[in-house]
């Protein structure tokens, strides 16, 4: 995931020059119209393994199909979880949470946060999720004591 993080920072740096540069050099016409481009942050979380849609909770279908719906609304929209995906409900805890992450792959998710119940089979699982969903997981409070020394 290392390797992944420092690809998104780069793309992010590279994409921050390439606009600087542009906009010092554009002309004014030009600058108002990249000035109008709106991206879209969509969040969610507590999703809770709630693959079928039970009426409260809308399940994994009308996730993906609400995500497909905003991105042609706008296709500069990123989708982003808070965390507490995986663990709540028998179909999602008996596959450790393989459905949650074909969901997340099928939005276009790139981050999620990691909350309490990502750790409830343990934070092994964590590796597996983000490669078969294709996202990353952020988090900035959370410490491995073996590499921590005392």
């Amino acid at each position: 995931m290392k390797f992944r993080n420092k690809r998104i920072v780069s793309l992010f740096l590279s994409l921050a020059l390439v606009l600087g540069i542009m906009m010092g050099a554009a002309p004014a016409a030009f600058a108002e119209e990249i000035a109008k481009v709106t991206v879209d942050i969509v969040s969610f979380n507590d999703f809770h393994g709630n693959v079928k849609d039970l009426g409260k909770d809308i399940g994994m279908a009308k996730m993906i199909g609400y995500s497909k719906k905003l991105l042609e609304q706008n296709p500069n929209t990123v989708f982003v979880s808070a965390g507490d995906l995986y663990q709540g409900t028998a179909i999602s805890n008996l596959t450790y949470g393989a459905p949650v992450s074909a969901m997340m792959k099928a939005m276009g998710v790139v981050a999620s946060a990691v909350g309490n119940h990502e750790l409830d089979w343990g934070a092994e699982h964590m590796k597996g999720w983000a490669e078969d969903g294709g996202f990353d997981f952020l988090a900035t409070n959370i410490v491995d004591k073996k590499l921590v020394s005392q």
